[in-house]
């Protein structure tokens, strides 16, 4: 499910935030100091860092379905939160600059994104994925903490948080 949401977010991005892939990388690694040693052109770093249950989603509902003699029982999907670290890279802050905002846009552009148009499993979920764009408001996510740990300097960034279906 992972991997489909990076894809998904990598689409949005080309399509709504007029990225060139030819010209500009989209990496969902962690921004660390090998990684960023690595780079030979601009790129877009989506690194998901956290996931978590969403409480204020959750239900409790079950479902039946009968078919004759047979029932089946289901539990409503749980809602899952996977937040994620969108900056830029490149050799001028210019650069950098209107990368990200042209990431941030795309991103704002789109509130949530319906499953017919995401990719693999993700086309299969019961729920819309909502998309959280630079709001910390309901987080306590330290980002000068998160940056400590990544051994690289603390980069212009904002956090997305995307809320997917995860059937138990």
């Amino acid at each position: 499910m992972l991997y489909d949401l990076n894809k998904t977010l990598e689409k949005l991005l080309v399509q709504q935030g007029n990225i060139t892939p030819n010209q500009i990388d989209i990496s969902f690694e962690q921004p660390n100091g090998q990684w960023a040693a690595r780079l030979s052109r601009p790129t877009l770093n989506c690194w998901c860092f956290d996931l978590r249950e969403n409480i204020k989603l959750r239900s409790l509902e079950m479902t039946t379905n009968r078919n004759g003699n047979r029932g089946q029982t289901t539990v409503a999907p749980r809602r899952i939160d996977l937040m994620y670290l969108i900056t830029a890279w490149a050799s001028k802050i210019e650069d950098e600059h209107q990368l990200l905002w042209r990431a941030l846009a795309a991103f704002k552009r789109t509130p949530s994104l319906e499953p017919r148009d995401c990719e693999g499993l993700l086309r299969y979920q019961i729920h819309d994925v909502p998309l959280l764009v630079a709001d910390t408001s309901n987080t306590t996510i330290n980002l000068v903490d998160l940056w400590g740990v990544l051994d690289n300097q603390m980069r212009l960034g904002f956090m997305l948080t995307a809320t997917v279906d995860l059937d138990v």
